[in-house]
């Protein structure tokens, strides 16, 4: 994990060596998620609901360009009856403004997992490890509808890798994201 936040700290400096931040700020949100897996029907779960908040940082990768690369630190809390997990989950995003206020985003998204616990058989069962998975989205601007600096995203993300890392088995998750974000830097003019 260290070797994996190091990577991410050294991508990020070397980004914002050689563009300007565009903007920054925190964003919350709520997201469904299905975890699948060939070899163990059992850990199938459908429209597990979550909720997820954190930090985001969007960096021009040239003056005037409507190109960005947008990364974000994200803290999700999943519950399914009675089961919950917990995880962080980081997209590194390049987006694409369309229009005023409206962008397209795809990246890969890294997810580091933490642990789920059962209250049913009061069990916590260590899910440390590493998934990743590939995210398409659109964000929409609100500053100009709304309060200056608030946004709205909506985002798909297709598991691509082993989700957990629980005996053998290979468990896939994807989800829909929608969250509501606050710009500490974008005000309308």
């Amino acid at each position: 994990m260290k070797k994996i936040m190091t990577f991410l700290g050294l991508i990020l400096c070397v980004v914002s060596a050689q563009a300007q931040i565009k903007d920054a700020g925190v964003k919350v949100g709520v997201d469904v998620t299905n975890f699948t897996s060939k070899n163990a029907p059992e850990f199938l779960l459908e429209n597990t609901f979550g909720y997820e908040g954190g930090l985001f940082v969007d960096v021009r990768l040239a003056e005037n360009s409507p190109f960005t690369f947008l990364g974000e630190l994200l803290y999700n809390y999943k519950i399914d009856g009675d089961s919950e997990a917990v995880f962080a989950r980081i997209p590194m995003l390049f987006t694409y403004q369309v229009v005023d206020n409206f962008t397209v985003q795809a990246g890969p998204t890294i997810e580091i997992n933490g642990f789920e616990e059962t209250a049913e058989r009061h069990e916590r069962q260590d899910l440390r490890g590493i998934g990743a998975s590939a995210t398409v989205g659109v964000a929409y601007d609100l500053t100009d509808l709304l309060v200056d600096g608030m946004s709205v995203t909506a985002r798909y993300n297709h598991g691509l890798g082993n989700w957990a890392r629980i005996e053998d088995r290979d468990i896939r998750a994807s989800s829909f994201q929608v969250s509501l974000g606050y710009s500490f830097m974008k005000k309308n003019k």
